[in-house]
């Protein structure tokens, strides 16, 4: 099955946004185990990284995206 997830789920799981967050974790677990295939819009990278930019600090926008995404 292939999931495709809003930029807000993500950022309920980075930022851990009470109490979204334990619910995107699972989600985000069953993409890791290989249970379903999770897919994201690409602009949703750009997003991600900005947002988390303003809410933290770039480094750890910077981390986050590599976190989910890897070496893109």
């Amino acid at each position: 099955m292939r999931v495709l997830f809003d930029t807000n789920v993500l950022l309920d799981l980075l930022l851990n946004r009470v109490p979204f967050a334990a619910t995107a974790e699972k989600l985000v677990g069953l993409v890791e185990t290989g249970r379903i295939s999770g897919l994201v819009g690409a602009t949703s990278v750009t997003t991600l990284h900005y947002l988390i930019e303003r809410h933290q600090q770039r480094k750890q926008a910077d981390h986050a995206v590599h976190l989910l995404f890897g070496d893109l």
